[in-house]
């Protein structure tokens, strides 16, 4: 459930609580219908609505599905050893006229997993497995939780292959 969807959900159960505490025949009513909490309840449901409002004209305006241009893909920059958020910086840094959602790591992270060139150590973080060492993918063996660095050759792998990270991400592969 996205954070719209949570809101919406809170905001219908605040007007039921409401509305159950206006019809409450219990002799208990007065403690339970307290003029303040019926106001407080009111003015929560009415910022959620605000809150939902403006996300929703954000996303419609900035929510557009990521896509980057043959002319944009060649001027994306590969540089010595450096970690996904880099490439992914340079991603947006040559996309941000694109007026789209921006790409993030884990869209990279999952689909080098899907491809096998990542996978989970014991401790549940992500390595270079054989294949992706092949490719240039690297990690401090000594860490726990290590830092991933992408070589020039696996960054131009992962910039030649955008197109079906893309559509990885947005559930077409």
């Amino acid at each position: 459930m996205d954070k719209r969807e949570k809101m919406n959900q809170i905001k219908e159960y605040i007007s039921r609580i409401e509305e159950d505490l206006n019809t409450s025949v219990r002799s208990d009513r007065e403690t339970i219908t307290n003029k303040n909490i019926l106001q407080c309840m009111k003015y929560i449901s009415e910022l959620l609505e605000e809150t939902i409002n403006e996300s929703s004209s954000k996303t419609s305006q900035s929510g557009k599905r990521f896509f980057i241009t043959a002319e944009q893909h060649e001027q994306l920059t590969i540089m010595k050893n450096v970690i996904v958020s880099t490439m992914v910086s340079e991603i947006n840094r040559v996309t941000q006229c694109n007026n789209t959602e921006k790409i993030i790591e884990s869209w990279i992270t999952e689909w080098l997993m899907e491809k096998g060139f990542l996978e989970l150590n014991s401790y549940y973080a992500t390595v270079p497995s054989k294949a992706g060492r092949q490719l240039g993918i690297t990690a401090n063996s000594y860490d726990t939780f290590p830092r991933k660095y992408y070589t020039k050759k696996a960054q131009q792998f992962i910039y030649d292959n955008i197109d079906s990270i893309i559509a990885f991400h947005y559930g077409e592969n």
